[in-house]
């Protein structure tokens, strides 16, 4: 369990909900104490992409690592909106984490698909989570909190306004360093906490005619050999906005160097997706593209045994699993 943290002001936690759509933040925190807030860039104009790491240099105490696959990380303090940052405070990027429904919540059981048909389906496709210290010395006064990414490869960073927020000081020290807290009764929970963070994951989407209630063209089972490029190991494979029910996917290792073959079984005809985690290998100088990966052959079959047609037009009858163009 994740240690309590001293917040300054009530964390919105909403996963969700359409109310919480546009605060993401505390409006007013504290100097020199943490908070965190969920956290989502695709709800804004001139979104970018959620990155997982964190430089050390530049993030003190941090708990995370850089990341070369999905790039790294800042949160700064603006007096003015992007693109002119004005003066500029940085906040201590502790943690970031990805959170999702529980297999046996209300949700969980629904097996409601990860395509989101309005704001109360956000949290399916999960909902990411942000720990940062406000430094004491930060003056009283509102500022437009901004997200700062570093691309993989990429010499400038790319900011993002995400809304206003006030600091207000204390008489009192009431710093909170979160590396402290978590190595709490003489027990480092730092990397318990590390292998939280949600590896880059390959989606791979079934070409379907049904619905969420019309699931009569899906493939009850299937074997698909996926190829991936050589400077990847996978880490395993899953159901995508599935969750609480009989489904079963097993990876392991392909036929050739290179590939993984992948075996679901879904009596309930419920899987429309299917997401396949991956790491860099330490020789990697490059983040994977989603074009380097490539599904080699897939046999799918229907709930009496019977193989489906295999076909890659949306519009055409039958079904085949195809690579979404980005990795999340």
């Amino acid at each position: 369990m994740i240690p309590a943290i001293r917040l300054a002001a009530l964390t919105v936690c909403c996963i969700g909900v359409a109310a919480c759509l546009g605060e993401t933040a505390p409006r007013r925190v504290l100097a020199g104490t943490t908070f965190s807030f969920p956290f989502s860039t695709a709800m804004l104009a001139g979104a970018l992409p959620v990155a997982y790491g964190a430089v050390p240099a530049s993030n003190a105490g941090t708990v995370l690592t850089p990341d070369l696959q999905r790039g790294n990380a800042r949160f700064v303090l603006c007096t003015n909106p992007e693109p002119n940052c004005g003066t500029q405070r940085s906040l201590s990027f502790r943690y970031i984490s990805r959170v999702s429904p529980d297999r046996g919540s209300r949700i969980g059981r629904s097996a409601v698909l990860d395509t989101p048909t309005g704001p109360m389906d956000q949290a399916l496709t999960g909902q990411d989570v942000v720990v940062l210290d406000v430094p004491a010395s930060t003056p009283s006064g509102t500022y437009q909190l901004t997200y700062v990414l570093r691309r993989p490869g990429a010499t400038t960073d790319q900011r993002l306004t995400l809304q206003p927020i006030t600091v207000v000081t204390s008489s009192t020290s009431a710093f909170t360093n979160i590396t402290r807290a978590i190595n709490f009764a003489g027990f480092n929970l730092t990397s318990t906490l590390q292998g939280l963070v949600p590896d880059p994951q390959l989606s791979l989407s079934l070409v379907d005619l049904g619905s969420a209630t019309n699931l009569t063209d899906r493939p009850a089972s299937g074997t698909l050999v996926l190829r991936h490029p050589p400077t990847v190991r996978i880490e395993g494979a899953f159901e995508a906005g599935v969750l609480g029910q009989g489904s079963l996917v097993r990876v392991s290792p392909g036929p050739v160097a290179n590939t993984v073959s992948i075996l679901f079984l879904d009596p309930d005809r419920k899987t429309a997706k299917l997401r396949v985690a991956f790491t860099l290998l330490p020789s990697a100088t490059a983040p994977a593209l989603a074009s380097e990966f490539s599904i080699e052959s897939q046999r799918l079959y229907g709930t009496d045994g019977s193989e489906l047609p295999i076909t890659t037009n949306p519009a055409a009858v039958g079904n085949s699993f195809r690579i979404d163009p980005s990795i999340l």
